[in-house]
């Protein structure tokens, strides 16, 4: 099963394989709430956890084999996804009323 340390140490690898040093500080800077933000996605969204290490794979994949805008286009869709279930999530979260 892909875990929550492997999530995190992919982000980290790619930021560092980057070679921008900004982007690793950022990374290293938001590692602790992003991590609460995949467990809580982990446990509400069914399937998240297998499509977020094939996804990460993929991206891995293409960045090792020098092809860059394949793993940016794999970037895209993983930020996309995320992005996507965060605006439903706090969305909904917002329309709850007190």
């Amino acid at each position: 099963m892909f875990g929550i340390d492997n999530d995190l140490e992919i982000h980290r690898r790619l930021a560092a394989g980057s070679g921008n040093a900004v982007r690793c500080s950022l990374i290293e800077g938001v590692s602790g709430p992003a991590a609460r933000v995949r467990l809580w996605r982990g446990r509400t969204e069914e399937g998240s956890v297998g499509r977020t290490g094939q996804q990460h794979r993929a991206i891995h994949e293409a960045a090792a084999a020098r092809q860059p805008d394949l793993a940016r286009a794999w970037a895209t869709v993983h930020v996309g996804e995320v992005e996507r279930w965060l605006r439903g999530t706090l969305g909904a979260a917002a329309s709850e009323p007190d």
